[in-house]
């Protein structure tokens, strides 16, 4: 029989599959998770689901900058799983997610939002920066957000409406994958949706870093361009999940100009 190899939380979990379930290899599936040592209310969870084996391996980097795949690539290794190259994620057909952008437009995503209000690049230079762009370049915007953006849908809903923008707010993840595939620029902060955007491998990504540190969390691929705040204090956050940031207000992303951020975009549309 083939196995399973599913990832919950940062636990790894092995369990056998119908003959050709799976295919002959398996799959490697991956979920949202946030533990970085065992849980044995989710351990408990896990073999209550039949999974006979788990081996946890940590979610973040405890020191140095190593990146985050890197060190998910290392423990994987570990385990006897290759990673070979930047991680690329393919999306089955799917007429429904992939209607809600049209293809023949050129569409620029931005995602303004984050897990932390403190890496959010202002969203005044947001809207700046995608109104020029999407004029300068003949773009249409998507915007995206998620549940812990609730705070900004109230400004993005009017925002997009006014400008005939595309609003995407708690989509469901395959239907913002989608969505991304078609996009021809991904504008966003540290943040999931970035990953997101440079696994789908199809369009170019950049990335605006404050507090956290690009080396550690900056997503992988050959489209992916990273833009830090100019600030010697940078990167400072720290602490689990790098929740604590010591600055009192986000200094070093509202002193990355939008005229900076519009240098970089534009110079990444314009080389195809």
């Amino acid at each position: 029989m083939g196995q399973r190899r599913v990832r919950v939380g940062a636990a790894l979990c092995r369990r056998p599959l119908a003959a050709g379930a799976a295919g002959p290899s398996g799959r490697l599936s991956f979920g949202p998770g946030v533990h970085s040592r065992a849980d044995p209310p989710v351990l408990a969870r896990l073999r209550q689901a039949g999974i006979p084996a788990v081996t946890w391996v940590p979610s973040f980097p405890e020191a140095g900058s190593e990146t985050v795949a890197a060190l998910q690539a290392r423990h994987l290794a570990g385990l006897g799983l290759t990673v070979a190259g930047s991680f690329r994620l393919a999306l089955p057909p799917d007429r429904e997610s992939e209607a809600l952008l049209s293809e023949a437009a050129n569409w620029l995503a931005v995602a303004p939002g984050s897990g932390h209000a403190k890496k959010n690049w202002p969203l005044g230079h947001y809207y700046e920066v995608s109104r020029a762009l999407a004029w300068q370049y003949r773009l249409q915007v998507v915007w995206l957000a998620g549940p812990v953006e609730a705070s900004l849908i109230a400004y993005l809903k009017p925002l997009a409406a006014a400008q005939g923008q595309v609003l995407l707010a708690d989509a469901p993840l395959a239907q913002v994958a989608a969505a991304l595939s078609r996009c021809r620029l991904f504008l966003g902060n540290d943040s999931g949706l970035s990953h997101l955007a440079a696994a789908l491998g199809g369009p170019r990504v950049l990335v605006l870093f404050g507090p956290t540190d690009p080396a550690v969390w900056a997503p992988a691929g050959p489209g992916v361009r990273v833009l830090s705040g100019p600030c010697p204090q940078a990167p400072c956050a720290r602490g689990f999940l790098l929740r604590e940031i010591s600055c009192p207000q986000q200094q070093c992303l509202e002193d990355l100009s939008p005229a900076r951020v519009m240098e970089i975009a534009g110079a990444i549309l314009s080389s195809g």
